[in-house]
């Protein structure tokens, strides 16, 4: 008997020891679980509503928030507020005409037809009236040349827009004839003026 006890307390103290360990190591793991759960109810007070998802992420809000763009730039004029531009340089360039200031009326009339071919087209038939006015003032102006260019050109595109009987049609062709007769009696001046200084009768 006096065998036995030993190892009967022995075990009974190995049996103590390992409850002892099972003890703690499960205290340690509940200590464990009790701080992982605090501290993860303290990352959720610390993460917003609705930014949960990027605070796992590592994302803050603001990142994930797109830039804002610079404000656009003021918008150009549109066709319409041009085409009312270009109809009032023309009625200035038609009070030009009206004093026979040429130069200042042509001024106008050329900025006219700038702003018509970018707006209405090259085509249409304010162009061919702009053109005809910037015919009749380089013929005024004794640039005849010129002014048969331009008064073709404008014949051509009110042909073509509005029709050979049309009275614009009509205009510019008239333009055309009393541009022809000056160029003649120009030349027949020119000629009267040569046979003149060389002494000789036509």
């Amino acid at each position: 008997k006096s065998g036995r006890e030993p190892n009967s307390r022995v075990s009974q103290g190995g049996f103590n020891v390992i409850s002892s360990l099972v003890s703690g190591s499960v205290n340690r793991d509940s200590s464990h679980g009790i701080q992982r759960q605090q501290a993860h109810s303290e990352q959720e007070k610390a993460v917003p509503q609705g930014g949960r998802l990027l605070g796992m992420l590592g994302l803050s809000k603001s990142s994930s928030e797109p830039k804002k763009k610079p404000p656009p730039p003021p918008p150009r004029q549109t066709r319409s507020q041009d085409a009312e531009k270009a109809e009032e340089m023309f009625q200035e360039g038609n009070d030009y005409a009206k004093q026979e200031q040429w130069v200042e009326a042509l001024a106008f009339y050329n900025a006219v037809l700038v702003l018509q071919r970018r707006t209405i087209g090259k085509d249409h038939p304010n162009s061919g009236r702009t053109l005809n006015a910037i015919g009749v003032a380089l013929t005024k102006k004794g640039d005849y040349y010129s002014g048969l260019t331009a008064l073709e050109e404008a014949l051509y595109v009110r042909q073509t827009a509005l029709g050979e009987g049309h009275p614009d049609v009509i205009e510019t062709v008239n333009n055309m004839n009393i541009l022809l007769d000056l160029v003649h009696k120009k030349d027949g001046n020119d000629q009267q003026q040569q046979t003149d200084s060389s002494g000789t009768k036509p």
